[in-house]
């Protein structure tokens, strides 16, 4: 069995992306890496997370059938395949094809943690959708120190979602005898009425439909934990590890 962690701390946005160390788990529930997730399981080759617009335009022009995933503010880009949207990637055929992503806080929070000078030694990308593979995976690592790092709105400012997946996992990984386990419904009573679940029942924000509050509460539905490779100094990989 895999010792626990002596060291958990959760560090707030893209500030304390800059200050982890250790083994670092980059948490975006709404909705980068619940995107990026399904994206694996409906068979992506590959996806690169991005952290500004113009490098993933270009880079999807350099990597040959490439699908184009991004947005600010929650919208989809202007010349991008797709939004940040589950529930569009729930139906898009992206089998077999590489995805370059871009979002205004999940990669942003990757490519934080990429570049800072702390000791890091792996980085995971984690949603409520890929929990308990992400808690295997790190723990398989037998680290000594974990940061988990909830990016929150735009990386800036704390969302209810993104608190709770940390604590969520923090838990996992001090008490795991005491850890709650929670189902869809428990987590969509829990997030239903947190400030930031307002824009999937907006009517007037369509790029952020009710489906995709759904997806984001479908607690481990994906297998496979997203492990962060760094190819070189410009460029990220994500990999799924079961």
């Amino acid at each position: 069995m895999s010792k626990l962690p002596s060291s958990v701390r959760i560090l707030n946005g893209l500030r304390g992306a800059a200050e982890a160390e250790g083994v670092v788990i980059v948490i975006d529930v709404f909705r980068a890496f619940t995107v990026a997730s399904l994206a694996v399981k409906r068979g992506a080759s590959a996806i690169y997370p991005v952290a500004e617009i113009e490098d993933a335009i270009k880079l999807s022009k350099e990597i040959s059938d490439s699908v184009l995933i991004g947005e600010r503010h929650g919208k989809k880009l202007e010349g991008f395949d797709f939004g940040n949207s589950p529930t569009e990637i729930s139906t898009a055929d992206i089998s077999g094809k590489p995805i370059v992503h871009t979002t205004h806080a999940g990669t942003r929070g990757l490519w934080a943690v990429a570049e800072n000078t702390r000791h890091v030694t792996h980085i995971f990308a984690a949603s409520f959708a890929n929990a308990s593979a992400t808690i295997s995976a790190v723990l398989a690592t037998n680290p000594s120190t974990v940061s988990i790092v909830p990016l929150g709105w735009a990386g800036e400012k704390p969302t209810m979602e993104d608190s709770l997946c940390a604590q969520y996992l923090a838990a996992h990984l001090t008490v795991p005898d005491e850890a709650p386990t929670w189902t869809q419904d428990d987590l969509e009573r829990r997030l239903k009425n947190a400030t930031s679940s307002s824009r999937f029942f907006d009517p007037d924000q369509p790029w952020a439909p009710e489906s995709d509050f759904h997806h984001c509460c479908e607690i481990d539905r994906a297998s496979h934990a997203l492990l962060t490779e760094q190819l070189n100094n410009s460029l990220l990989r994500l990999q799924p590890i079961d």
